[in-house]
């Protein structure tokens, strides 16, 4: 059963992170960008970092306790 609430959690935080990345490309860029390439650039970085999100947690490292870190 899916939890509502992370699904709300994670939702919220993809479209902050889309609509950052899309002011982003609005206002830095010299050569201003149509809204159809903004559009591609943001929902492709939500996408990359929704990916990651849900990759990152089954990588699992192993630190020796006797290596020195």
């Amino acid at each position: 059963m899916t939890n509502i609430r992370e699904v709300l959690r994670r939702l919220i935080k993809y479209l902050i992170l889309v609509l950052i990345v899309a002011f982003a490309c609005y206002t830095l860029v010299k050569n201003k960008l149509n809204h159809f390439e903004i559009l591609i650039i943001s929902l492709t970085s939500g996408m990359v970092y929704n990916i990651l999100d849900i990759v990152s947690p089954t990588i699992n490292l192993k630190i020796d306790k006797n290596c020195g870190i």
